[in-house]
């Protein structure tokens, strides 16, 4: 059968996700991106070109996404410096393909367009050993603590009070939301996010979105997933206590 490597379109939209969810149900559990990752798979979100594809016979056999990012630092003029980049994810090979060198073919050429397109880095948060072939590396350190009760008592005191709140963030919490992209967008770095997809990037993976206030004033933003802190922003916390451990932070 004839092997067909193409981008795919947005009416492929259905397909991609349904073959990914194959795929990774297999291998690993019970996957269902649509609602684990809507900032790609929301049907006004999936786009032309962000999936590569193998066909064999007409059905997908391999894929990989190559999906757009935006670096921003400060250039402490008021303005910015912008970085494009990509971010690797949903590489995946239906089991009955495996062995053939399909998805090997598919990395060389997300690559090998990422050069030709200007693209001055890329990220991804799979098995360094694998991807080591197609020049990928670890680039930073990521630390894990944990801050119960205890902890917070034997510095501020048993009887310690405060008078912030959490109060959750929904799609519809314009307001809120409106805060919260004000105060990414101060972030000296930061990934770009458009306005209209935020909640989408925030709440990837089924993350809570929590705003911060103090008397009804908002103070910051909290992202947490399965009980732990990913995101973090207070407006009067040293820039040490803002940070982010999104793996796909556009």
């Amino acid at each position: 059968m004839q092997t067909v490597f193409e981008m795919a379109q947005a009416k492929d939209r259905d397909e991609v996700l349904g073959f990914a969810n194959y795929v990774f149900s297999n291998d690993y559990d019970t996957r269902d991106f649509g609602p684990m990752l809507p900032k790609i798979f929301r049907h006004e979100n999936f786009m032309d070109g962000m999936h590569y594809l193998a066909r064999v016979g007409g059905k997908i056999k391999a894929m990989a996404g190559a999906y757009p990012l935006e670096m921003q630092v400060a250039n402490g003029k008021g303005g910015v410096v912008s970085l494009p980049g990509r971010s690797i994810g949903m590489v995946c090979t239906h089991p009955d393909a495996r062995g053939r060198g399909l998805m090997a073919a598919l990395m060389e050429t997300v690559m090998s367009e990422m050069v030709r397109d200007g693209i001055v880095f890329s990220c991804l948060s799979e098995d360094q050993h694998h991807y080591a072939q197609f020049g990928f590396a670890p680039a930073n350190s990521v630390y894990t603590f944990r801050c119960g009760k205890g902890n917070i008592e034997r510095v501020l005191g048993h009887e310690w009070k405060t008078g912030l709140s959490l109060v959750k963030v929904g799609a519809g919490d314009g307001a809120l939301l409106d805060d919260i992209s004000v105060m990414h967008e101060a972030k000296p770095v930061r990934m770009k996010r458009e306005r209209a997809k935020l909640f989408d990037i925030l709440s990837s993976w089924k993350s809570q979105v929590y705003a911060v206030t103090e008397d009804g004033h908002f103070e910051g933003y909290i992202v947490q997933l399965k009980g732990t802190i990913t995101e973090m922003n207070l407006r009067r916390a040293s820039p040490a206590v803002s940070f982010n451990l999104h793996a796909l932070p556009w």
